[in-house]
């Protein structure tokens, strides 16, 4: 029985609402239907849980608890950014009373042009004219609307600095507590989502309740209005939220069912009007809504006889009819997946309109009408062979619409004809799509795209249709028939139909190459494969051969045209992506002279050509077949320059005038590498595309080098200092200064910089030193002399940290190499000067005044630098000095846990006792190496090497990642040296019975850490163990047999004892 099934089913509904829905204070008076008048009542959330939304609500009042107990210890922080935060809150309340009232006010817009439509067509010209009036009084009120929005925009922007200030600080108050809020944010975040879906799901039960409900009856209205005010609030309340699109397309819909159709359509807007980023898809919930919502939008016109909004305004205009966003979007063919329910709603009730509307024409409208029930012919067709929703009603109409309609044949030419006008139209899509982007109308652009894309289909099922008609007729014209495959493969193309594009350019370029068609065809088959080929699947790898071949086969056919150039560029491609050095000769080698674009081609591969290079010279590759190839660079490089400066300016383009830079930079590298300075510095100097000449002037090409820009100043201020052109050299240091930008970051770009300026000396000393020449110092002597008066003169009028770090990590690296062409003596300065520079950054920390970013960078620094003067004075015996820094540095507990610095404490206290121990200070040395064995517990607290390889232990064995790998590493380092400062120990022990204690010691650990961890980090470390232990064996009296005297080592042990 209908009847008691519905009155159990609202029952059931009724339980179900009072099983999810926390009882809530009763409505305000005239707020019954959703109108946003009133604010909407509050949840309280009860002391006992009987619902759903109570349990939610209990369990995330508890967890905002939670996170407010935490926050506590920051809550001076939070309470000024709360204030600051309050400051600006009118303002932002304003400015959302603003977009509120605007939204209300374009809400009006579609019901009154609906009805000026209306009036317009009658025609009716007193009711047109007021309609008129009506629309711009509401226009100008939403212009004088957004102009009021500058009153709080301002307000908050004289409140920004300080807000965004006090966010900071906020931020970094809470750094140390993210990890103990980040499982009640967690649950947060959780809770309130399952909140909105709680009540997103009451609103959605008293919909489903009135389906259960007589239609038009109290109680049906009462729910579907309790349904769309519960909706209305969720919507109004998250609108930039999903739930909150959700629950708009939800309230748009009961305003339909209720009868308020103009309404619903005004709700719905904002869903069916939705359109993608630029070169992105709409979201699939995006997708869905909007399908949905003009589903419901199409009924309401269709109920309305409002057909206007899809096809137009009388009298019938085609264009507009074809550029309709609501139309194209029906139309669109489904590509992928079956054809969803709303879809299917969506063509059948477009479908409708457009034969409705084709209905009501008149006789002189018969052209138009006929246009309309064609659409609505493929529409109907469309959805009633999907076999899914409304398939029934839209085979009824197709057969209606099919009988009026009647077949049509057509020849091959008056195809083409119209598979040519269709491409045309096409064309004219793209360039409005163009004219849009230019202007920087994103909307305008999207729309233009859109109908570019539904064009482009037609003309591609319209040429599809006129060749399969050519090449069916022997009598059809050859060359006609090539036009309509090139066309083709363009619009394959366009459509990402890249196998199918591929296969009709590529027939044209081999079995077709003189016809005229044919050129454009090979452009458009390379570009397929080209997109084809992407990724290393077996189909990707096809195509990369087929790719080859037909570049190749271009070249061939047409070497002197832009096609040419374009199948050269992707030969280039080719090899640079497989490494293949000799390929990219072939490709120099075999260019032909009169080639297009034959300089930009010549620098791509020398470029590429000599990465490839130096990849196989690092490698320790084959030198002679470097060397032909740096000698194939270098003719490549030289010819485009010199045609690059017969010209008298750069390329046109970014990319090419980057390129011809990049080149002019890498030849000038090649020439400094060998040995030939003056050539690197005409290069780098220029007046067309010298490096130097390009970043140093300013010119609009410079910031568009980015990265490359540094690597020019850096070559640049190398090769000034080696001309000793000490005034280029710094404005050189200056501009890279500049480069680094301003802000938190740029001092760390700033330090990357300098470090890069100390590895470019070092290559051109280890460039000298590796000729094999016994007077490589000798030749070095001028660079040196160059670089030591440049760094002094920075050391002396650049008191900056920056300047400072540079030139101290420039001494080390000189200092601490084992390059040939640095001398002993001169190395051993240039350490003594790195660590004077290091003290000159310590001494300048405690200067008053400094600006705050480099105050900032000199705190942050600090500890490394100490370190730094550590291991200097470490590495020049000045043992005092070096315990200084350790001690300044191990003092602070917050310290004590950096590793680097307790290896480095370690390293001196192994150091000092040999030191100590060659000096006869048997008692100092003794205990050094205790300490450097076994670490310090009280004053300041030093781990040792045994507290090293235990504080490493857990993350050395926990995986075989790369910090695993070092880990472990340093593990087995620190066990060796426990072993060697027991034998240290050992040899300065004059008590017998001692001295054996500390050899056996040594002996056990070694024999200890084998067991546990047979492999011992491989088998150098191996070697060094037993060597070890060997000498501990003949100390001892024992057979020094290694490991053999001990028993085979057990399984190897996959985590270390606690």
């Amino acid at each position: 029985d209908a009847a008691t099934l519905s009155t159990e089913a609202v029952a059931f509904f009724d339980r179900a609402i009072k099983t999810l829905r926390t009882a809530v204070p009763a409505a305000a008076k005239g707020d019954d239907k959703g109108d946003g008048k009133q604010p909407p009542p509050q949840p309280v959330v009860p002391d006992r849980i009987e619902t759903a939304e109570d349990a939610v609500l209990r369990s995330l009042l508890d967890t905002n608890g939670e996170i407010e107990e935490i926050r506590l210890r920051i809550k001076d922080v939070r309470e000024a950014y709360d204030a600051k935060k309050a400051e600006n809150a009118p303002f932002q309340a304003k400015l959302d009373e603003i977009d509120k009232q605007i939204r209300t006010l374009q809400v009006e817009i579609p019901p009154i042009q609906a009805d000026l439509q209306k009036a317009t067509a009658r025609p009716d010209p007193r009711q047109a004219a007021r309609l008129m009036a009506q629309l711009q009084n509401i226009t100008a009120r939403v212009a004088a609307a957004e102009a009021s929005k500058q009153e709080p925009l301002n307000g908050m922007k004289k409140i920004a600095f300080q807000l965004n200030k006090l966010k900071r600080d906020l931020e970094a108050a809470e750094k140390p507590l993210e990890r103990e809020l980040a499982d009640p944010l967690n649950r947060q975040e959780v809770l309130r989502t399952k909140l909105l879906q709680t009540r997103l799901m009451v609103a959605e039960t008293y919909f489903e309740k009135s389906k259960a409900c007589a239609t038009a009856s109290t109680e049906w209205k009462a729910a579907l209005e309790e349904s769309r005010r519960l909706n209305h609030d969720l919507a109004e309340k998250y609108g930039t939220l999903g739930v909150g699109y959700v629950a708009r397309f939800n309230e748009g819909r009961s305003a339909a069912l209720l009868g308020n159709r103009d309404a619903a359509i005004g709700i719905l807007a904002p869903l069916f009007s939705l359109e993608a980023a630029p070169g992105q898809p709409l979201s699939p919930l995006g997708l869905t809504l909007k399908t949905k919502a003009l589903g419901v939008a199409l009924q309401c016109w269709l109920d309305e006889k409002k057909y206007g909004d899809v096809t137009g305004p009388s009298p019938f205009e085609p264009d507009k009819y074809r550029s309709n966003p609501y139309l194209r979007f029906a139309m669109t063919p489904v590509k992928e997946g079956p054809l969803t329910p709303e879809m299917a709603a969506v063509k059948y009730r477009t479908a409708e309109l457009l034969a409705a509307r084709a209905t009501s024409l008149s006789e002189k409208e018969a052209t138009a009408a006929r246009l309309l029930e064609a659409d609505a012919y493929k529409l109907a067709r469309e959805v009633s062979t999907a076999n899914r929703d409304f398939a029934k009603e839209a085979r009824e109409l197709a057969t209606g619409l099919g009988k009026k309609l009647g077949p049509v044949e057509e020849d091959f030419p008056a195809a083409l004809a119209a598979g040519q006008t269709a491409f045309r139209v096409f064309q004219q899509a793209q360039a409005a799509v163009k004219a849009a982007q230019a202007a920087g109308q994103a909307d305008a652009a999207r729309e233009a795209a859109d109908r570019a894309a539904t064009v482009r289909d037609e003309a591609l099922a319209a040429m599809q249709k006129a060749l399969a008609l050519g090449e069916k007729d022997a009598a059809a014209d050859e060359a006609a028939v090539n036009q309509a495959r090139s066309i083709l493969a363009f619009l394959h193309y366009d459509a990402r139909q890249f196998s199918d594009a591929a296969a009709l350019g590529s027939l044209l370029v081999t079995d077709h190459p003189n016809s005229p068609a044919s050129r454009q065809a090979a452009r458009v088959a390379l570009a397929s494969l080209q997109a084809l080929a992407a990724g290393t699947a077996a189909p990707a790898l096809d195509a990369k051969r087929r790719l080859k071949e037909l570049a190749a086969l271009v070249v061939t056919r047409w070497n002197d045209g832009p096609e040419a150039a374009d199948a050269t560029s992707l030969l280039i491609n080719i090899a640079l992506e497989a490494h293949d050095g000799d390929g990219l000769v072939a490709v120099i080698d075999g260019m032909n002279p009169a080639i297009q674009r034959r300089p930009e081609l010549l620098l791509r591969a020398a470029v590429g050509l000599r990465q490839e290079a130096e990849a196989v010279r690092k490698a320790g590759g084959d030198v002679g077949r470097v060397a032909g190839w740096n000698t194939t660079v270098k003719q490549a490089i030289d010819e485009a320059l010199a045609a690059i400066e017969a010209a008298g300016s750069l390329p046109v383009g970014p990319a090419n005038a980057k390129l011809a830079v990049s080149a002019a930079l890498t030849r000038a590298q090649m020439a400094q590498a060998e040995g030939n300075p003056s050539l690197a510095l005409l290069l780098l100097t220029n007046n067309v595309y010298g490096p130097w000449t390009v970043v140093s002037s300013g010119a609009d090409l410079a910031p568009a080098l980015g990265p490359l820009a540094t690597t020019a100043l850096s070559v640049s201020l190398n090769a000034f200092v080696e001309a000793q052109r000490f005034d280029d050299a710094q404005k050189a240091m200056n501009l890279l200064e500049q480069s680094a930008g301003t802000g938190e970051e740029a001092s760390a770009r700033l330090t990357m910089m300098y470090r890069s300026l100390g590895t470019s000396l070092e290559e051109r000393l280890e460039q000298l030193a590796g000729a094999g020449d016994s007077e490589a110092a000798t030749k070095a002597g001028p660079l040196l002399a160059g670089f030591e008066s440049f760094l002094e003169g920075v050391a002396q009028r650049d008191p900056k940290a920056a300047a400072q770090l540079w030139v101290a990590t420039t001494y080390q690296s000189l200092g601490s190499g084992t390059n040939a062409a640095v001398p002993r003596a001169k190395a051993g300065q240039y350490l003594d000067r790195a660590a004077t520079a290091y003290g000159r950054l310590l001494t300048r920390m405690g200067q008053e005044g400094l600006p705050e970013a480099e105050a900032a960078e000199l705190r942050r620094c600090e500890p490394a630098v100490r370190l730094k003067i550590a291991s200097l004075s470490r590495e020049r015996g000045k043992w005092d000095a070096a315990r200084e820094q350790i001690d300044a540095l191990l003092a602070d507990p917050q310290r004590q846990n950096w590793l680097e610095a307790q290896i480095e404490a370690a390293e001196l206290l192994v150091a000092a006792g040999r030191a100590a121990k060659d000096a006869g200070d048997a008692a100092t040395a003794d205990s050094m190496l205790r300490e450097a064995a076994a670490g310090r517990t009280t004053g300041i607290v030093i781990w040792g090497w045994g507290g090293i390889a235990n504080k490493v232990s857990r993350q050395a064995f926990a995986g075989t990642d790369a910090k695993a790998l070092q880990a472990r590493d340093l593990f087995f380092q620190a066990r060796l040296k426990v072993a060697e400062s027991l034998m240290l120990r050992a040899e300065l022990n004059s008590d017998a019975s001692e001295k054996t204690r500390l050899l056996e010691t040594a002996e056990t650990s070694i024999s200890m850490t084998r067991k546990l961890y047979p492999d011992l980090g491989g088998t150098a470390m191996q070697q060094r163990f037993e060597k070890l232990l060997k000498s501990a064996q003949t100390a001892l009296g024992k057979n020094p047999a290694g490991f053999a005297a001990f028993a085979p080592p057990a399984a190897a042990t996959t985590a270390p004892a606690p």
